[in-house]
């Protein structure tokens, strides 16, 4: 194994990545259509590519209202072509996509236009899934300005709605033509923020296996901080395994789905919590859930689920609860889409590099299994 590679297991499949190189785009196979590069951006910064692109294509623009306050004065794309969004659950519908595909259609965008999506997940999923139902689909590129973006959902072709008061019912895969990075936007993100995208590093690096979590814990201190370089190395290392993974399993037919590791208990806490709480938080805090079942059911060592433990209490520590209840838990576990055969499917470590699935009866006893994993850790609001 060359010293550039990681090795981990995902159910029992091994998997390689290599280690990025400083410098040197991230490119991203794709059944869906050409391959696509993820590349951080250099020199003046991210809007001197973006206004590039703009010259070049009938372009059209997506962006997230609050970034627009801040950088629209870089930004050279008439008024009539951008579309500004709150970042906000309830645009990521299908009324907010339906808005959004009404503004293409009356400002006369057609197969050869290129959309500019610039903003978070959220934009990231309305402007994808638009994009790819917008005449059959149309060019679209994605600037993530979120570290939570940055690190994860940019590549992998996935984009998803709410519906009937879940998250992400109605999906797509929708690949970008392009994803453009610059750490340097973080700058304005709240702390709450950069801890809520660490929480997608972490789960990353605990699937990518011991030297990964190694790197991790090396940088997150000045990752958290909101130093640039940390923040560069800690995305591209995040997608180098996310890559490795994606390009096995693009569809998400078996082995993808342990990129949900912490997502099944953590969609269930934003959703219950009216979103007060972020994904970012809520995912460290279902990592922290799907590690004490995967004990509970004799798969992960206890001494490994307390370190594992401290590494999630840094990310999420002083969030509180939403009120929980049995029945109310288990009717958004049981509606989670990776819920197969009537079983709730919860992702887990065996080991650091070791992911498993694990499938339980929905019911009383593991709600309340959950549930008490949770209270121990957190007081309610």
């Amino acid at each position: 194994m060359s010293s550039r590679m990681l090795d981990f297991k995902i159910d029992g499949r091994r998997l390689h990545a290599e280690l990025p190189r400083a410098g040197r785009p991230l490119r991203v196979p794709s059944a869906l259509g050409p391959d696509y590069e993820a590349s951080f951006a250099r020199g003046r910064g991210i809007f001197d590519e973006l206004n590039a692109l703009a010259a070049a294509n009938d372009v059209f623009v997506l962006i997230d209202s609050r970034i627009l306050g801040l950088y629209g004065k870089y930004l050279r794309v008439p008024q009539n072509r951008i579309f500004a969004a709150l970042a906000e659950e309830r645009f990521k519908t299908v009324g907010g996509v339906l808005r959004l595909l009404d503004f293409l259609d009356k400002g006369g965008a057609n197969k050869a236009s290129l959309l500019l999506v610039i903003g978070g997940g959220i934009m990231e999923d309305a402007g994808g899934f638009a994009a790819t139902m917008f005449k059959r689909g149309i060019r679209w590129v994605f600037a993530p300005t979120t570290l939570l973006s940055m690190c994860d959902s940019c590549i992998g072709a996935k984009t998803g709605i709410n519906f009937g008061r879940a998250k992400n019912q109605l999906g797509l895969f929708a690949k970008p033509e392009a994803v453009l990075l610059d750490p340097r936007l973080l700058r304005t993100l709240e702390h709450r923020h950069i801890r809520s995208g660490m929480g997608e590093i972490l789960k990353m690096c605990v699937i990518g296996g011991d030297r990964a979590l190694a790197l991790y814990r090396k940088d997150a201190p000045s990752a958290l901080a909101c130093d640039a370089a940390a923040l560069e190395r800690l995305i591209a290392l995040s997608l180098s395994i996310k890559k490795a993974v994606v390009e096995k399993d693009e569809l998400e037919r078996d082995i993808r789905k342990a990129l949900n590791y912490g997502h099944t208990v953590g969609h269930a806490l934003e959703a219950l919590s009216g979103f007060r709480i972020s994904h970012g938080e809520a995912v460290a805090m279902g990592m922290m859930a799907a590690n004490e079942i995967a004990a509970w059911s004799g798969n992960l060592p206890k001494p490994l689920l307390r370190e594992l433990e401290n590494d999630c209490l840094e990310l999420c520590a002083g969030v509180k609860l939403p009120r929980l209840q049995a029945d109310s838990l288990g009717r958004v576990l049981v509606k989670d889409k990776k819920s197969v055969g009537g079983k709730v499917l919860i992702v887990a470590p065996r080991a650091v590099g070791d992911t498993v699935f694990l499938a339980f009866p929905p019911g009383a006893r593991l709600w309340q299994a959950l549930i008490q994993a949770l209270t121990e850790r957190f007081k309610t609001a």
